[in-house]
């Protein structure tokens, strides 16, 4: 319960340190400056997202309630960590150089810091599930903290500075974000030493082996990406900073979801989730009744935030906000299924379930935001999570109902 508990400390701290970036460049910068942050984030979120071929699941299958193969097939995970956030730098720039809204947003100095991010968004897919298999995620949570601690620092003296240079912001921001990646990858590096080279798995093998699992993760998690990317060729910055202001506080809620599913990945790993379906329950409901009642807090404290003279460009994301909250439910069930699925070795039928919802949406959406642009992306933000609801009930009902 500590473990737990000092878990949900550390990211409610990560989504009051995410917040406060929100509220302090919002003030800073205004709506154009959010959109420029939120695309440069959008497009190596989603290209780190594509590229992390989901090691981390894929080392949790591979090596679950065995701790000596995790120590042996560790180094190797990392080492192919490192070359896929390479792929995402590579890949992310030379799109900017070829997309001609892209380079209508970012400037060169700027697509070069936001490609150094690429270290933490790919970890960012890899990492919590490394951590919780290894059962370290408390020294995890001890290093965000640290990092986070930094990142307010930062913040507090471009607030106190008075500073309105945007790429100094973006240059701080993102090599803050950067050390933070390549301090937990470090530590896990040398902290675990295998007595014997591993001749398991090639780098190969790791990639065929995660497939299953990133088609899965992609399905669920760059179609928020995507259609940041795509409704910049039919808005203005001002209304893509909306959006992702909206989108950005949204994912403070997604946040109780994620620590829970940290720790349901840990009782998979350890003794699976039929010996812990108890704390399963109580975690569901706990995490639905706290997610649903901070929607409305949210929902209230951005309907008075953006009626201070700072916010005003940003007046309509509280409705924007309270519409992504019908996500939430589809969200919640994802994350408390997909650890099911892999212990269930049900990844290739999660993916393709999943992978029909994606493309369903992916195909719709080009035709909504062109009639309905900035509400159309709204909507479809939160009708694409109500459809995970179904898959989860249909895979539930066929897979692993007793």
């Amino acid at each position: 319960m500590k473990s737990y508990l000092f878990s949900i400390f550390t990211r409610m701290y990560l989504a009051f340190t995410g917040f406060t970036i929100f509220l302090v460049t919002a003030a800073a910068f205004g709506a154009s400056g959010r959109g420029i942050i939120g695309y440069g984030t959008s497009l190596f979120a989603m290209l780190g997202s594509f590229f992390s071929a989901n090691l981390g699941r894929s080392f949790l299958a591979a090596t679950k309630q065995q701790a000596e193969m995790k120590e042996l097939l560790l180094r190797r995970y990392l080492v192919l960590n490192f070359v896929l956030t390479i792929a995402t730098m590579v890949t992310g720039i030379i799109y900017w150089r070829f997309s001609s809204s892209a380079q209508e947003v970012l400037s060169p100095f700027q697509i070069l810091c936001f490609s150094t991010t690429s270290l933490f968004y790919v970890w960012s897919v890899n990492g919590n599930a490394i951590f919780a298999a290894l059962s370290m995620t408390k020294t995890q949570e001890i290093i965000i903290i640290l990092i986070r601690s930094c990142l307010m620092v930062f913040l507090a003296s471009i607030y106190f500075v008075k500073n309105k240079s945007i790429d100094q912001f973006i240059l701080g921001y993102s090599f803050i974000l950067f050390s933070g990646s390549l301090t937990e990858i470090l530590w896990l590096y040398f902290h675990f030493r295998p007595a014997k080279k591993s001749k398991l798995k090639t780098s190969k093998q790791i990639l065929k082996d995660s497939f299953f699992h990133h088609i899965d993760f992609l399905s669920f998690n760059i179609f928020p990406l995507f259609l940041t990317v795509l409704l910049a060729t039919h808005v203005t910055k001002s209304e893509i900073g909306q959006f992702n202001f909206a989108l950005q506080i949204i994912n403070l809620i997604f946040l109780f979801s994620v620590t829970a599913n940290i720790r349901l990945i840990t009782y998979v790993s350890d003794v699976g989730f039929r010996a812990r379906i108890s704390q399963y329950k109580k975690l569901f409901i706990g995490t639905l009744v706290l997610s649903g009642v901070s929607i409305i807090v949210i929902f209230v404290g951005l309907r008075w935030i953006t009626l201070i003279s700072y916010f005003s460009q940003f007046q309509g994301v509280d409705l924007f906000f309270l519409i992504f909250g019908l996500s939430v439910p589809g969200y919640i069930l994802y994350q408390f299924f997909s650890p099911i699925w892999i212990e269930l070795h049900r990844q290739k039928e999660a993916a393709f379930t999943h992978g029909l919802n994606f493309l369903f949406f992916l195909v719709l959406s080009p035709i909504v935001l062109s009639k309905f642009q900035l509400e159309g992306a709204v909507w479809l933000f939160s009708l694409f999570h109500c459809g995970l609801i179904f898959t989860q009930l249909y895979l539930f009902k066929r897979y692993a109902k007793a």
